[in-house]
């Protein structure tokens, strides 16, 4: 009877910590731009006209996942972006066309498409930041690409606390977008633009 007894709690025992020795929590964290003294995204010197769409895909290996916490007592989250890192960055860049001067509709053409190479949010318990790529292409309605530029941001510095990673991935989106900001209120976009207007 004890033998029963001791291999029961054993068996318990190890279930126990399977269960919960292996289980990652997962955090969801907010993406959008930030604006402080030393980085922001500037109002457009420049406003453009024309309809375009813009949808983004996520090519990364990793997704949904653009990061994951260390260093910290307990069980060390993994981290997505609240709201789908794809839809998210949709919407900021409608916003960032549209106060280009710009008309953005679901399905538009010619259609800005928008691909993460990369996106990452790391914290240790020393040292926390994030690295992001994107590469975005106007192409018409044919499939033809009217205009390619690829945008990057970083940022980093000392983990204190878990929502450090969560200001350093923002910063660095922020980054990213003030030099996309000035490539989507060019003449050579807005001119891609007008030609890849479906009249014409």
């Amino acid at each position: 009877m004890k033998m029963k007894l001791t291999i029961t709690l054993l068996l318990t025992s190890a279930l126990a910590a399977i269960t919960t020795g292996c289980y990652t929590p997962t955090h969801a964290i907010s993406l959008k731009p930030v604006s402080f003294p030393d980085v922001s995204i500037p109002q457009p010197s420049t406003k453009r006209q024309g309809t375009l769409g813009v949808q983004f895909s996520d090519a990364r290996a990793e997704k949904p996942n653009v990061g994951k916490l260390g260093g910290r007592i307990g069980a060390n989250p993994i981290l997505v972006v609240n709201g789908g890192l794809e839809p998210r960055l949709t919407e900021i860049f409608k916003d960032v066309l549209e106060r280009a001067g710009y008309t953005v509709v679901q399905g538009g053409q010619p259609m800005l498409e928008g691909e993460v190479l990369e996106f990452m949010v790391y914290g240790n318990g020393w040292t926390q930041g994030a690295k992001e790529k994107i590469r975005i292409r106007l192409r018409d309605k044919a499939g033809q690409i009217l205009w390619e530029r690829s945008f990057k941001g970083e940022d980093g510095g000392i983990d204190m606390a878990q929502s450090f990673a969560e200001k350093s991935m923002n910063v660095a989106l922020t980054r990213l977008l003030a030099d996309a900001k000035d490539e989507l209120t060019s003449e050579s976009f807005s001119q891609s633009v007008q030609k890849g207007a479906p009249d014409q």
